[in-house]
C-alpha cells in the first residue's frame, strides 16, 4: 500500500514565504485505509504524520506514535489492524490557507493546545489540499520573511532619507530652516521604521496592529509627507485636517504600495480633492498603516501627480508658505492594536 500525491503544484509566487512554501510532503491517504496498511506506510516515510482524504476532502491527520501505542498494548493489533484510519486519526488538525504569509500562520500555531503544538500543520489553497508543513519549517520560514522584512525596512530608511533630503537642495530656503525641515524627514523616516517594526513584533505574539503615525503639517508640506509615503511603498490612509475661524478641512488620501488611489474631503473627491488638501500648510495628519480605500478615484503615476501638485503651487498667487517651526514633539499618541480573526477552512468529520 502506497500514499497517494496531492497533484496540486507546489511553487513560489510573487508573495514568498507563504505556507506553502514550507510544505514538506503532499502525500496523503484515504480514510478507509486500515491501520495495519498505514503502519506500514509509517516505517517507509521519516516523518511522524500523513494527511488523510475523505470523498476528496480533508478529514483530519494520522499519528504515528498513535498507532505505534495502540499496537503495543495487549491484543492491541488484533484489535485495531483491520479497523479504518479514519477511527483513530485527529479529526481537528490545524488548516490553514496555503497564500498566508508566516505570521499570520504562526498566529494560528500559538494559540494550539501544548498536546498539539508540535504537530504537522495541514496546507490548503481553495480548499485544494497542498501538503503538510512541520512546526520547524515553518519557524524557518518566519524567520526568513522577518529576517528580509527588517532588512528591507533599514534600506529603505536610507533611501527614503537621501531622496527626501536631495528634493529640497533646489527649494530657496535659509540654511537653518533647511536644516530643520532635514532632521523633520529624518525623523518621520525613522518613526515609518519604528512603527512597522513594532507592527511586525505584535504580530509575532498574536497581537493584531493598526499602527498609526501622527504629526504637525507645519514640520513640513503635505507634499513632502506623501513622497515620503510614496518612495517607501506604503499602504493605508492619510487625514489631513486643519481649522481655524473660518471653519475646519478635513481630507483622506489613501495609497495603495506607494500609489495615490483615492482622494475624499471637503464635499468632493478624485484628484480636484487631492489638489485642496495639498494646499494645507498647517494643521495635523495622522497616517493609518494599511487602512484600504472602498473605492478608485485617482489613477496614473503617483509622483507626476505630485509633480503637478508643485507646479499647481508654484503659479498660485499666494507664493510658497513661510517655513514655520517645528514642534518639539513631532509624533503624538500610541500605536493601537485590535484583535484580527483570520477565517480557516474547516475539516470534514
Amino acid at each position: 500500500m502506497h500514499p497517494s500525491r496531492a497533484s496540486t503544484t507546489i511553487g513560489t509566487m510573487e508573495n514568498s514565504h507563504r505556507a506553502k512554501d514550507a510544505v514538506y510532503t503532499a502525500e496523503y491517504i484515504d480514510s478507509k485505509t486500515n491501520i495495519a496498511q498505514v503502519h506500514e506506510i509509517f516505517k517507509k516515510m521519516k516523518g511522524n504524520f500523513i494527511a488523510v482524504i475523505h470523498e476528496h476532502h480533508i478529514a483530519g491527520i494520522a499519528h504515528r506514535d498513535k498507532i505505534v501505542a495502540l499496537f503495543a498494548t495487549q491484543y492491541g493489533y488484533s484489535l485495531y489492524a483491520n479497523r479504518p484510519i479514519g477511527e483513530i486519526m485527529d479529526r481537528n488538525p490545524l488548516i490553514v490557507d496555503g497564500n498566508l504569509d508566516m505570521v499570520g500562520v504562526m498566529k494560528q500555531v500559538i494559540q494550539r493546545p501544548e498536546a498539539t503544538f508540535y504537530d504537522d500543520v495541514i496546507v490548503a489553497s481553495d480548499g485544494v489540499f497542498d501538503g503538510l508543513a512541520s512546526i520547524k519549517a515553518l519557524l524557518i520560514e518566519q524567520y526568513k520573511q522577518l529576517r528580509e522584512k527588517l532588512r528591507e525596512l533599514e534600506e529603505q530608511h536610507m533611501v527614503l532619507a537621501q531622496t527626501m533630503t536631495s528634493s529640497l537642495v533646489d527649494r530657496n530656503v535659509d540654511a537653518d530652516s533647511l536644516n530643520r525641515k532635514v532632521n523633520a524627514i529624518l525623523e518621520a523616516a525613522r518613526e515609518i521604521v519604528r512603527t512597522e517594526k513594532k507592527a511586525a513584533k505584535a504580530a509575532v505574539h498574536d497581537q493584531s496592529y493598526e499602527a498609526e503615525m501622527k504629526g504637525r503639517l507645519e514640520m513640513f508640506s503635505a507634499i513632502d509627507l506623501l513622497q515620503l509615503l510614496i518612495q517607501g511603498a506604503k499602504s493605508g490612509r492619510l487625514n489631513l485636517s486643519a481649522g481655524d475661524h473660518q471653519g475646519s478641512q478635513d481630507f483622506d488620501i489613501f495609497l495603495k504600495s506607494g500609489n495615490i488611489v483615492h482622494s475624499e474631503g471637503a464635499g468632493d473627491k478624485g484628484l480636484e480633492c487631492l489638489w485642496k488638501a495639498l494646499t494645507l500648510q498647517k494643521g495635523e495628519f495622522v497616517f493609518h498603516f494599511g487602512e484600504e480605500a472602498t473605492e478608485k478615484s485617482i489613477e496614473g503615476n503617483s509622483m507626476a501627480i505630485l509633480l503637478e501638485a508643485c507646479r499647481r503651487g508654484d503659479e498660485s498667487e499666494n507664493g510658497p508658505a513661510a517655513e514655520a517651526e517645528i514642534p518639539a514633539d513631532l509624533f503624538g499618541g500610541n500605536t493601537k492594536t485590535e484583535p484580527m480573526r483570520v477565517p480557516l477552512p474547516k475539516a470534514v468529520s
